[in-house]
């Protein structure tokens, strides 16, 4: 009887590992495309295009940007990881640390940066991927000093 009650109790204890390697989690991995029509940056000028290449494998994510708009062309490099591990990324305006987790379906990426003017951000993305994964919107929330905002990127996947 002990052997039983110890068996099951070791089931039970692996259980939520079984089930967190079977649960499929979505792929972002692709290039795509802004959909202006869709988008929404509020009070911020929309950019003429953004244009991101994601390659997803395992927990590693890395995220290529290409914005383009009155300020010209701009580049962005980020690599995340999905299983919670905090990663540090340099960006045009400064240095972030970034925590990348799973909340569902959704990717949620919470940065936390100092800009090179001194100004504290903390931005919390969600990433969602549509059922027939032809359309990543990301929703993000952006806290500083200065203000908060919330804009919606939505892409169309090219390839």
């Amino acid at each position: 009887m002990t052997r039983f009650f110890v068996s099951l109790l070791c089931l039970a204890v692996s259980m939520p590992a079984i089930f967190a390697q079977t649960e499929q989690k979505p792929d972002f991995s692709g290039q795509w495309r802004m959909n202006d029509q869709k988008s929404d940056f509020g009070k911020f000028p929309m950019p003429s295009s953004i244009t991101r290449t994601i390659v997803q494998k395992g927990v590693n994510l890395s995220v290529d940007t290409v914005e383009r708009g009155a300020n010209g062309q701009q580049t962005a490099h980020a690599i995340y990881r999905t299983d919670g591990v905090d990663t540090t990324n340099h960006f045009n305006t400064g240095e972030g640390t970034s925590h990348a987790f799973w909340d569902g379906e959704t990717l949620v990426i919470r940065t936390s940066m100092k800009t090179k003017s001194g100004v504290e951000v903390v931005m919390e993305e969600r990433w969602d991927l549509s059922s027939d994964k032809n359309t990543l919107t990301t929703d993000s929330h952006i806290e500083t000093s200065k203000g908060t905002a919330d804009l919606k990127l939505v892409c169309d996947r090219i390839r």
